[in-house]
């Protein structure tokens, strides 16, 4: 270990001021929730019990504290529960636990935070949930998906022109990447229904960090899928995941299929299939840093992976829009404070821990390694974000 360093900016970040709120009681279901929404001002909390309420669509930054058994309901078959539309720039929208009957998020310059919560597709829903337009970050923890079967959208996320998106410790369906930027930690994508594959990457980046990406699971017959579909942008994948045809599809069938894109995978990922590999993309075998983050009341516990003899550098930050360098890609911006400098031993495997004095609810904190090896080359590893709750 080189230093465990605590600059002041990081800890400034971490004690900043939290605007002053009013609590809202929501009951009653039906149009309730809405017309809680349109009264309350932003920063305000809404409590919401148990009921059922009708789709809502919100314009502010807003918590939404939704009570078990507390259910947002889809309007018909063509529409999303809860969409967050418009969002300023110098607000936060957050919805933790409850149910939601799908979800979008819309031309949001604020940040947008899902924790913790219930989403499921309404049987025969044609309105897939959408991540569009938007250049704040938006983030998703420990948020499950559920699809049901045999439907056409109510199982898929689509990312659209949309700058950073984030998943930590998640249950995803069938996401597919158009003109956006994602990254994932320590979830699992596992579609069901008529998609082709998990993880559909038209253009744009994805950055998958750990957990699992399995292929298609549809109903109707057994159509073999891959776990992973790119027809451009770049996929880069490290963290020991593991990606997969659907168990029962043909040995023939590839587990990531591509007509164009770049891949980049470190050695620790798994990919199996006869071949693992199909596609003229280029694909790069590079060993890249992993980093693995839990949180506590006001502690960081952060678990290094990567070659032995490279010195890690961890970057730690507020929400940025990611950049392309010739290293990889870096959520993070060189002017962010440090948080540790370590020097993987043999093993390759090291950790830190970090105290705060304090750290404000669902604060949204990004992590990212960067490895230098002993010859002095770069090596940018997958970022974390993630609501510190």
């Amino acid at each position: 270990m080189l230093g465990n360093l605590r600059p002041a900016g990081i800890v400034l970040l971490l004690t900043a001021a939290l605007a002053a709120q009013t609590t809202h009681i929501v009951t009653g279901g039906g149009a309730a929730l809405q017309n809680a929404v349109q009264t309350a001002a932003p920063g305000d909390i809404l409590d919401v019990q148990p009921g059922l309420y009708g789709a809502v669509v919100c314009t502010k930054g807003l918590r939404f504290e939704l009570q078990p058994t507390a259910e947002i309901t889809a309007p018909g078959l063509t529409g999303n529960a809860l969409t967050l539309q418009g969002l300023p720039a110098n607000e936060v929208a957050i919805v933790t636990g409850g149910l939601v009957r799908g979800i979008a998020c819309l031309q949001c310059a604020g940040t947008v935070i899902f924790d913790q919560t219930a989403v499921v597709g309404t049987p025969g829903s044609f309105a897939p949930m959408r991540i569009s337009g938007c250049t704040g970050p938006v983030v998703f923890g420990a948020t499950t998906f559920t699809a049901t079967a045999g439907t056409n959208a109510d199982g898929e996320l689509h990312l659209i022109n949309s700058a950073q998106v984030s998943c930590r410790d998640c249950w995803l369906p069938h996401v597919r990447i158009d003109n956006s930027q994602a990254s994932f930690a320590a979830s699992t994508i596992s579609p069901i229904g008529v998609h082709t594959a998990g993880l559909h990457l038209v253009s744009g980046s994805a950055l998958v960090q750990g957990g699992e990406i399995l292929g298609a699971f549809p109903f109707s017959f057994p159509i073999p899928t891959a776990g992973v579909l790119m027809n451009g942008g770049t996929l880069e994948v490290t963290g020991s995941t593991q990606i997969q045809r659907r168990p029962w599809a043909p040995a023939t069938q590839a587990s990531i299929e591509g007509t164009g894109g770049a891949l980049r995978l470190d050695p620790s990922v798994v990919v199996l299939g006869s071949p693992a590999i199909v596609g003229p993309m280029p694909v790069l075998s590079t060993p890249m840093p992993g980093l693995a983050v839990a949180t506590a009341a006001t502690t960081l516990q952060a678990t290094l992976t990567g070659s032995a003899g490279d010195a890690l550098v961890t970057f730690a930050g507020t929400a940025t829009a990611p950049y392309a360098t010739p290293w990889g890609q870096a959520w993070l911006l060189p002017s962010d404070p440090v948080l540790d400098i370590t020097i993987l031993p043999a093993s390759g495997t090291a950790s830190f821990s970090q105290t705060f004095a304090a750290v404000p609810p669902f604060f949204v904190l990004s992590l990212q390694s960067v490895a230098i090896d002993p010859s002095g080359g770069l090596t940018i590893g997958a970022p974390v974000r993630f609501a510190w709750n």
